[in-house]
């Protein structure tokens, strides 16, 4: 037969202390802890939101100020692909519609989906990008009129 007081007692020898702090985690301090005070409904969308609209807007300048780049050194458009895979902004297709929106650029697109950019303001007024090799008429224009 086996005594089951040493059995007992060899498993509380092994057992492992674990102590309440590490160093991944500071040591509980007896200070009461400030509590967040609870958001109404909805407000952490708002607060979100917000900062999505932040980025957003980083990213739209961020945007132009690649167009205007590509205007001063006579280079084709940046693509879509090109804001993706290069400098992975998302959705530029809608920066670009914002700026047109914004009378900012003018969006040219002829055959071959060659987009063509004219800058509408500041000191680069009247730049753009590279005209496509074939002269076609766009088949889709967005933003205002040629600047002179």
């Amino acid at each position: 037969m086996t005594d089951h007081s040493s059995i007992a007692d060899q498993i509380k020898a092994l057992e492992v202390k674990v102590p309440l702090a590490s160093h991944h985690q500071p040591a509980p301090s007896a200070a009461p802890t400030e509590r967040k005070k609870p958001m109404r409904p909805g407000a952490w969308h708002h607060e979100r939101r917000e900062r999505a609209a932040a980025r957003g807007l980083k990213a739209i300048e961020f945007v132009f100020q690649k167009i205007v780049e590509a205007a001063l050194a006579g280079e084709r458009c940046p693509t879509s692909d090109d804001f993706l895979n290069r400098w992975g902004v998302h959705n530029s297709t809608r920066y670009f519609s914002d700026l047109a929106d914004e009378g900012r650029i003018r969006t040219e697109v002829s055959a071959r989906n060659w987009r063509t950019v004219w800058i509408c303001e500041g000191e680069h007024r009247g730049k753009h990008t590279t005209l496509p090799a074939r002269k076609s008429r766009p088949y889709m224009v967005l933003g205002p009129e040629r600047p002179a």
